[in-house]
């Protein structure tokens, strides 16, 4: 895992959202899961309407967002938004919702192969103090782009992960 950080601009996505606790049918990494499941919905919809999504999307990258509340922590509670970046709002369809990913630092992490499945995020409030830094704001991001091959090909595929950060104040 490499762990660099970053300045990103804003990020403008369309896609598609659920809340509640992803987990609940399905461990993490499962296509049984509600991440799988809103990922399925989004790419279906997404091919069924190739055309009229084409000129709106900026990029074929794949974003999978995760955004923490008050519920999170109680009880596993939070949103997860997939979809694609674009810089079109105007005209979206009604079926898909806007994010803006804010501009700020970020700790860009690379994993590849089992990395991406295993439990990286469990240290990384360590890693990151150590480096004087500290989590932002509460959401995190993935970009799913052609290094990633599927689960069935993970040994082989690579993902980079965006996690807010703010310096340490001493």
């Amino acid at each position: 895992m490499k762990i660099e950080f970053i300045s990103r601009q804003a990020t403008y996505l369309m896609g598609m959202s659920f809340y509640g606790d992803p987990f609940k049918d399905a461990g993490d990494w499962s296509e049984s899961n509600e991440i799988g499941r809103l990922c399925r919905r989004y790419m279906d919809y997404a091919g069924k309407n190739r055309d009229a999504l084409l000129p709106l999307t900026l990029k074929d990258d794949f974003y999978e967002v995760h955004i923490y509340g008050e519920e999170s922590p109680a009880r596993g509670l939070f949103e997860v938004f997939v979809g694609q970046e674009t810089g079109e709002w105007n005209s979206l369809p009604l079926e898909l919702s806007i994010k803006v990913l804010p501009a700020g630092q970020f700790a860009k992490v690379d994993l590849v192969g089992q990395a991406i499945i295993s439990d990286w995020y469990k240290d990384l409030d360590e890693r990151l103090a150590r480096e004087g830094w500290q989590r932002g704001l509460p959401f995190f991001f993935q970009v799913y782009d052609q290094r990633y091959k599927g689960l069935e090909r993970i040994a082989e595929s690579e993902l980079t992960a965006y996690i807010p950060v703010k310096p340490i104040l001493k």
